[in-house]
């Protein structure tokens, strides 16, 4: 398993807090158009998959500095 920065996992995360929050907005507006109700587990699902991603993009790329 690759080993990941911090600062590869914080930039991570907030790429992925990003993405989930456009995919969960566009799922509600989406289902509240059909009349169903949104299922939280989609979020979680889609931070996930957005988590992934985007480590294997950052993995490195930013190593941690030496003042972190």
């Amino acid at each position: 398993m690759m080993q990941y920065s911090k600062r590869e996992h914080d930039m991570a995360i907030g790429a992925a807090t990003a993405e989930a929050m456009v995919e969960i907005q566009k799922e509600m507006t989406k289902e509240s158009n059909g009349g169903k109700i949104y299922d939280p587990n989609l979020g979680l699902e889609a931070f996930s998959e957005a988590y992934e991603h985007a480590l294997e993009l950052y993995a490195g790329h930013y190593p941690d500095s030496d003042q972190d």
